[in-house]
């Protein structure tokens, strides 16, 4: 019987819960994880969890494997068939990147939009979620403390720089559509933060019933849909 995979997440324990395809099936199944793993996605074959240690630390798990450490920082997404983890990891002198974990600890860095960038704050990029075929990667990427984008990484292209629509403030792409085309994020106005999307690279922000969204945080395969969360604009500081 095949079962689709919900992930609740609590303080310091995740929850899976199994969910029968059919509605008149067997009582759902509740799998408890090691104690302090926070999950953070679930592949689209059902069978990979991906996530990090509340103490710090990657981990993705799979039915017959139980809690794996994969190193890094924490796993944030995961490809539809789970061979893809893409997360965030530190380099040999400490510096956090947008990485692809290999095997074992391993990850391979992906850097920023440029060799010379520099860190803020400790951070270079991090890499957010990756499309169903792997293919596309989408995060933030910083070139020092002036400016932060999002961006779109795939091996042909390496990380592409999807810039920002509001000169000299940041943006973020925080989730892909399955087929790699859709971006989705937030943009800083200065002023307030605005849900955004970009469709094969360009931008445009996502209106809502009082003006701008929130935040957007994931799009379904074709980018079609889109959620995240709405709300009445507010200062940044707030």
């Amino acid at each position: 019987m095949n079962k689709r995979l919900a992930i609740i997440t609590g303080i310091g324990v995740t929850l899976m819960l199994a969910l029968p395809s059919r509605p008149h099936a067997a009582n759902a199944l509740l799998i408890e994880l090691e104690r302090g793993t926070l999950a953070s996605a679930v592949s689209a074959n059902n069978y990979v969890v991906v996530g990090g240690f509340d103490g710090g630390g990657s981990f993705y798990w799979a039915p017959t494997r139980d809690v794996i450490f994969s190193g890094g920082l924490v796993s944030e997404g995961v490809s539809g068939d789970g061979r893809t983890i893409v997360g965030i990891a530190q380099d040999h002198n400490g510096i956090s990147q947008a990485g692809i974990w290999l095997t074992r600890a391993e990850w391979q860095l992906l850097g920023s939009f440029s060799p010379t960038a520099a860190p803020c704050s400790g951070s270079l990029s991090s890499a957010y979620d990756v499309s169903r075929d792997g293919q596309v990667i989408v995060g933030i990427a910083n070139d020092g403390c002036a400016l932060a984008h999002a961006f779109r990484w795939t091996p042909s292209t390496g990380m592409i720089d999807l810039g920002s629509s509001v000169q000299g403030k940041a943006s973020l792409a925080g989730g892909v559509s399955g087929d790699g085309r859709v971006a989705v994020g937030y943009q800083d106005t200065g002023t307030f933060r605005s849900g955004a999307r970009w469709l094969d690279g360009r931008e445009e922000l996502i209106p809502g019933t009082d003006g701008f969204v929130g935040q957007a945080r994931a799009a379904n395969i074709d980018g079609s849909i889109v959620v995240g969360q709405t709300c009445r604009p507010a200062l940044l500081d707030d």
